[in-house]
């Protein structure tokens, strides 16, 4: 899976967000360090396995906090349908 395209990343101030360029999406994404670096991550193809993976790698964090943050983030794109 991988994050739809239309979508700016900017940041203003400490705040990082993930606004729309799209015709069917309107607004933006408040995006943490975390979930910044995920959206990164996930412009290109990846499980949520891999994603996990990476977090692991970037982060002291278990594989089942990194697994659960990982799968909380993507369940918040799929309700928001930023997800392809």
């Amino acid at each position: 899976m991988k994050i739809k395209q239309g979508f700016v990343v900017r940041k203003v101030g400490n705040d990082v967000f993930a606004v729309s360029t799209r015709a069917d999406f309107n607004g933006m994404v408040k995006l943490n360090e975390t979930a910044a670096m995920l959206w990164e991550y996930f412009q290109t193809e990846h499980t949520a396995e891999e994603g996990a993976l990476f977090l692991c790698q970037s982060y002291e964090v278990s594989p089942e906090k990194a697994k659960a943050d990982v799968e909380k983030f993507l369940k918040s794109l799929r309700e928001s349908d930023i997800l392809q």
